[in-house]
């Protein structure tokens, strides 16, 4: 018995299932041909090498990501807007914590990755620009806040903070200090 031909949708798909078990770093081709049950040379029929396979993941990921970035800003503006992203931001990083990983990594075709990630940054630049930050301050900010709250989900989902720290609490500091940041750099214009 002939098994199904598989498509390339379904090799990515296979992909991001084996990043969220086994990691990033585990996105091998020989880890992804065991999980579709079949020889590792037969995936260079769909993919061209794991580099390849593991760009189309980041890219794939990002656009989940700026999907729920741009749900969470859309219709709001100033603190509500960014509060709701970066709270979006921090619930998309738990749940996909090995995908956040490959993510903000160094793109891997960074042309194809600054298509995928157009959403996300047309939302928190929309954010940012509500707050009245000037358009000459806009990428600045959002580079910025993006640290901010990715220094802080980056240390929760390495489990860095331990039991010292409640890390809803600081997750919450640190939206607080992004939010005074973006509002005195308005008001410094």
């Amino acid at each position: 018995m002939r098994r199904p031909r598989l498509d390339r949708e379904q090799v990515v798909a296979a992909a991001e299932s084996t990043v969220d078990e086994a990691g990033w770093d585990g996105l091998t081709m020989a880890a992804l041909a065991a999980r579709l049950g079949m020889r590792a040379p037969s995936l260079y029929n769909h993919v061209a090498n794991v580099e390849a396979l593991r760009a189309e993941v980041q890219n794939r990921t990002m656009i989940q990501l700026g999907r729920e970035l741009a749900n969470a800003a859309m219709g709001r503006i100033g603190r509500d807007g960014f509060a709701e992203m970066a709270l979006t931001y921090r619930s998309y990083a738990l749940r996909h914590p090995h995908r956040y990983d490959g993510v903000t990594r160094a793109p891997i075709d960074r042309d194809a990755f600054g298509v995928a990630a157009e959403p996300a940054n047309a939302a928190l630049s929309a954010i940012v620009r509500s707050y009245g930050v000037e358009p000459d301050e806009i990428l600045l900010a959002q580079l910025a806040v993006f640290a901010s709250l990715h220094g802080a989900v980056a240390l929760e989902i390495n489990g860095f903070f331990g039991n010292v720290v409640d890390p809803d609490r600081l997750y919450h500091s640190v939206v607080d200090a992004a939010d005074r940041h973006l509002l005195a750099l308005a008001a410094s214009t």
